[in-house]
């Protein structure tokens, strides 16, 4: 019995120390657990302290970005304001260089016409001074002509003289004779064609046909050229003067006169202009058709 009771002693004294030792572990752990609570209830605070700081940031930080929003806003629409005179600007400059470039090249245009021009006129003073100096030549030649044409005369005036007097000697006869070559020589020289004492047969037969020819051609030009009575008059003088001063003749004279005519020139333009064509065509040894329209271009050429 004793043994039984020593038994649950021992026992019980070990459990106790157990008790004991759980209850040690249990303080241990309720000491733990209360400094853990105050632990967290410490970073409780803190937290709790943060979200409020964190609320007040948030709502500084909206409140900033509202009046941010608002400034932006405003600028925004100032900027359109402002931008809106700019767009004005740069559209009317815009318009100013397209005006610009349609200027250019209306220059360049110009530019490129007064050069044509220029070329053309120089082509016209070349073929100007070409005249002028083909006028001198003619110039020598006709002074040298009118030479020849003195020393023909004083020898023309040495045979008539001779002539009168072998017609006196001969009687009326002689003076007939004498009448009849002086109007053929007058044809003649009207007309474009030579003539010698023994051509007066062929000289009668050529100036019917050459007066037919020459009334033909003046007609002609007063239908195209539409001159007056006074104006076709001088025409025919005219006609007359160089043909009878050139190897054209009068009709070849009144054709060229035409030809003007048919380009468009007036009659005192014609009356101005024949004498030249003839010393031009007589010069370069050509007909006078050419002359003239090589004259005629030059006169256009030139304004």
């Amino acid at each position: 019995m004793s043994d039984v009771i020593v038994s649950i002693g021992a026992e019980t004294s070990l459990f106790r120390g157990e008790l004991e030792k759980a209850a040690a572990t249990l303080n241990e752990f309720i000491e733990g657990a209360e400094l853990t609570g105050k632990t967290l209830r410490t970073n409780l605070a803190i937290a709790e302290q943060a979200q409020k700081s964190l609320k007040d940031q948030i709502d500084l930080t909206r409140n900033v970005q509202s009046r941010a929003n608002d400034e932006f806003k405003k600028a925004t629409q100032a900027l359109r304001a402002a931008n809106k005179p700019v767009q004005e600007r740069i559209e009317q400059l815009r318009g100013l260089n397209m005006a610009e470039r349609r200027r250019r090249i209306e220059i360049w245009q110009q530019t490129e016409a007064y050069k044509k021009e220029r070329t053309a006129v120089r082509e016209a003073r070349i073929e100007l001074r070409r005249a002028s100096v083909e006028k001198e030549r003619t110039t020598s030649r006709l002074r040298e002509y009118e030479n020849a044409l003195r020393t023909v005369n004083v020898s023309t005036r040495n045979l008539k003289d001779a002539n009168r007097q072998l017609v006196q000697s001969k009687g009326e006869l002689g003076n007939a004779f004498k009448r009849t070559l002086g109007f053929a020589n007058q044809i003649a020289g009207v007309f474009g064609f030579g003539l010698g004492v023994y051509g007066l047969v062929r000289a009668f037969r050529g100036a019917v046909g050459a007066i037919k020819e020459f009334d033909s051609s003046i007609r002609t030009l007063a239908a195209i050229s539409g001159a007056t009575a006074d104006e076709l008059a001088r025409l025919s003088r005219i006609a007359i003067q160089v043909g009878g001063a050139s190897k054209y003749g009068a009709d070849g004279v009144a054709e060229m006169m035409t030809q003007l005519a048919k380009m468009g020139f007036a009659v005192g333009e014609i009356e101005n202009m024949t004498e030249g064509i003839s010393s031009l065509a007589t010069a370069s040894a050509e007909e006078l058709e050419p002359s003239a329209a090589t004259v005629a271009s030059i006169i256009r050429a030139m304004g």
